[in-house]
């Protein structure tokens, strides 16, 4: 992207035990802090959950059970750190950005309840914002984008970067074997923000704008999905909220 102004932007990622954001752990973080004309900063880390990290979840980004006992720092000192970077973005209205960041950031509250005695924003003072999520700019930008295969999904990561920053920037290709570590995604995504934000739908939206708006384009994109869902199961919910998911009940709201 040689040339191309940018404003600083952070990239935040985690790789962790699980799908389910209630319940997953953090075994990898990473952050990536780029643009504004200054240098970058990056930094990636392995996390020792506490827990077991099960076989499906380290066949997709390699980290076992062993590996994150041996080389990860304490779950506690990770999440405290996590959550100073975040803090730092939020208090110099430094856009975080992530694919899908509304699992990483909600991840992280939970951890930050379990193991922090307090919410993500209790802890930061105050909203999480602004936020990128490519995901969400993503399906704004093409809604009707097909899937790939079977196996490749039209606004997963790799889709993002094979049809937005590769025609725009040919050296900047997806890596598959490098794929699914914290740090590389983080990458990744800031790729695809600023090929994203360079569409004239986005022309002029300051951070705050953009968070805003992505606010209404996800609970419009979940709604839609969960519309497509209750064809064949009508009981089917999406949780459209954004850039972090509630607690599902009063339960985990107070304690996780």
């Amino acid at each position: 992207m040689k040339g191309t102004p940018m404003i600083r932007m952070s990239g935040f990622d985690l790789e962790t035990t699980g799908t389910d954001p209630e319940t997953a752990r953090i075994v990898q973080f990473g952050f990536a802090h780029v643009g504004g004309d200054q240098r970058p900063e990056v930094v990636e880390c392995l996390v020792d959950p506490g827990v077991d990290v099960p076989e499906e979840a380290a066949n997709i980004h390699g980290l076992t059970t062993e590996k994150v006992r041996a080389e990860g720092v304490n779950n506690v000192a990770a999440i405290t750190q996590i959550v100073k970077q975040v803090t730092e973005c939020v208090n110099n209205a430094r856009p975080l950005v992530g694919h899908n960041i509304s699992y990483d950031l909600t991840v992280l509250d939970r951890e930050c309840r379990r193991h922090l005695g307090a919410p993500l924003e209790t802890l930061v003072e105050a909203p999480v914002r602004p936020v990128v999520d490519t995901l969400v700019l993503s399906k704004r930008i093409d809604p009707y984008r097909r899937r790939v295969s079977e196996t490749q999904g039209a606004h997963q990561l790799r889709t993002c970067v094979e049809q937005m920053v590769t025609p725009k920037w040919p050296t900047i290709v997806w890596d598959e074997d490098a794929a699914h570590g914290a740090l590389y995604d983080c990458r990744m995504s800031l790729y695809v923000a600023v090929a994203a934000l360079a569409h004239p739908m986005f022309a002029g939206a300051s951070p705050d704008t953009l968070h805003d708006a992505q606010v209404t384009w996800r609970a419009a994109q979940c709604a839609s999905f969960q519309e497509y869902l209750r064809r064949t199961d009508p009981e089917a919910e999406v949780d459209g909220s954004w850039p972090i998911l509630p607690p599902k009940d009063e339960q985990q709201r107070i304690s996780l």
